[in-house]
């Protein structure tokens, strides 16, 4: 009985743990990928703007990482 007990709780405290470090990576993920959304919208605006040089340009691009 006592096993049954401490198994269930071994269990509700794995799915605690997993939910909570999905949680986490998903938030993460979130945030990378609004930085790099902001980040081709500021690469896509000097391109549209015709007023970049492909170095400004590449300098952006790599200013993502």
């Amino acid at each position: 009985m006592l096993n049954a007990v401490i198994s269930v709780i071994v269990i509700f405290l794995q799915l605690i743990l997993v939910g909570n470090t999905d949680a986490f990576f998903y938030s993460l993920l979130g945030l990378v990928s609004h930085y790099v959304f902001e980040k081709a919208a500021v690469v896509r605006k000097l391109a549209r703007d015709g007023v970049a040089s492909k170095r400004s340009i590449t300098h952006a691009i790599l200013g993502l990482f």
